[in-house]
């Protein structure tokens, strides 16, 4: 599936893990995620949080779309810091799914925290061949 998205592929976004209802995406970050205060554009580490909360939501092999994401920021990150979003399902109902967020830098300290739903579409991902 990473492979198939460009934003990702664009961002530098990395899948390092991914299970039934987890998964975990890193970015190192770059001159190109950086915004005028010379720090983590907002945007790109939303984009870390909703590319994790998708990968997480499609473990089940059934197609789904984000209908709703809140995101809060506690701490700047700076050029060179490796952040990693962390996915967990925490709610799955037949049509719809929650998964929270978790975006740390490096040294551990939370960055941002989502919280995103899901409409579960029922049918099933349609990977191309390889």
């Amino acid at each position: 599936m990473a492979s198939l998205d460009a934003h990702m592929q664009h961002l530098g976004i990395e899948v390092v893990s991914v299970a039934l209802g987890r998964a975990v995406l890193s970015l190192k970050v770059a001159e190109k995620h950086l915004n005028f205060n010379r720090t983590c554009h907002g945007g790109v580490i939303f984009s870390l949080a909703d590319a994790a909360f998708g990968m997480c939501s499609s473990t089940h092999g059934v197609g789904g779309a984000g209908i709703a994401a809140n995101i809060t920021y506690q701490v700047a990150v700076q050029l060179g810091e490796t952040l990693t979003a962390t996915a967990v399902e925490v709610s799955r109902q037949r049509r719809f799914g929650v998964v929270q967020i978790e975006v740390r830098r490096d040294d551990g300290k939370l960055v941002s925290s989502f919280l995103g739903t899901s409409y579960i579409s029922g049918k099933p991902i349609a990977l191309p061949e390889a």
